[in-house]
């Protein structure tokens, strides 16, 4: 399998006098919704496509309730999912709240049997 790729040009926006450079990136086709996903998985397997989708739904409603526990997601080979939260800057400790919470984000680390399944992958420039 290859990593199919394009050639774009771009300027550094911080410093808009220098000329643009070429640069490679991925070739995107779109996106594979869960379907998509459930569909390939089931090829694979002897489950069936719906039999996937409600494991997938049913993991998409279970992550929220354990991260509420304070843990983080690990689902092997895939890798972990986990809460981050910025917050405003406080002079002390008891200036501090909940509404001094500025932004929630999941944080997705690959695992390392993922990242080298990536690098595994050849590149071809189209």
């Amino acid at each position: 399998m290859s990593i199919k790729l394009k050639k774009i040009q771009r300027r550094n926006p911080q410093t808009p006098d220098v000329p643009k450079k070429w640069y490679l990136t991925q070739n995107s086709t779109g996106r594979a919704d869960i379907e998509v996903v459930a569909g390939h998985i089931a090829q694979r397997t002897s489950l069936a496509r719906g039999d996937i989708l409600n494991v997938l739904s049913t993991l998409v409603e279970v992550i929220p309730t354990i991260f509420q526990a304070g843990q983080s997601v690990q689902l092997g080979y895939l890798g972990t999912f986990a809460v981050s939260v910025s917050s405003e800057g406080k002079d002390t400790a008891e200036a501090l709240s909940a509404r001094d919470v500025k932004q929630k984000r999941i944080v997705y680390t690959p695992s390392a049997e993922l990242k080298r399944s990536i690098a595994a992958l050849s590149c071809e420039v189209a």
